[in-house]
């Protein structure tokens, strides 16, 4: 879903950046910058989600315990102390599930986007060229590799 949702919305957000760009600088701007239009649309796509998420997520958790003290509730609240009060036998309202499966498939189709960009999976036969056993899957950097590769996958 959240890649459908993707594959709809990056493509025009960077028509309207393409529009904008084209519009504010001319064509042969457009024509050199294809990647810096690709990447505005990439980011205009995270600032709707995380702002989204986020008020999705403050609508959520406004009447929570643990956001009594924030909230100017009496200093005798548990605050964050709330979280653990009765562990594991804590209710959990289908809002709230709903809102940590969202954001755990944004996380987990982005690690797999930045693997895909990362490495080019290619199938080869198990008997190598001289004779011996090879695994049949090989992994190589791809050209596409970012160069902070292991801070975005960690």
């Amino acid at each position: 879903l959240m890649r459908r949702l993707k594959a709809i919305l990056i493509p025009f957000f960077s028509s309207l950046g393409r529009r904008a760009g084209r519009h504010t600088h001319g064509i042969e701007w457009e024509k050199q910058n294809e990647i810096r239009i690709t990447k505005f649309g990439e980011y205009v796509f995270r600032l709707c989600f995380h702002s989204a998420i986020s008020v999705a997520g403050i609508a959520l958790f406004w009447d929570k315990p643990w956001w009594s003290t924030w909230m100017g509730g009496p200093p005798s609240a548990l605050g964050t102390k709330s979280l653990f009060y009765d562990f594991p036998h804590q209710p959990v309202e289908p809002g709230m599930i709903w809102y940590y499966l969202v954001q755990a498939a944004y996380n987990i189709e982005a690690m797999v986007c930045l693997l895909e960009l990362s490495f080019e999976v290619t199938l080869q036969h198990i008997h190598g060229r001289n004779g011996s056993w090879q695994f049949p899957i090989r992994l190589e950097w791809s050209e596409t590799v970012r160069g902070d590769f292991r801070e975005m996958f960690v």
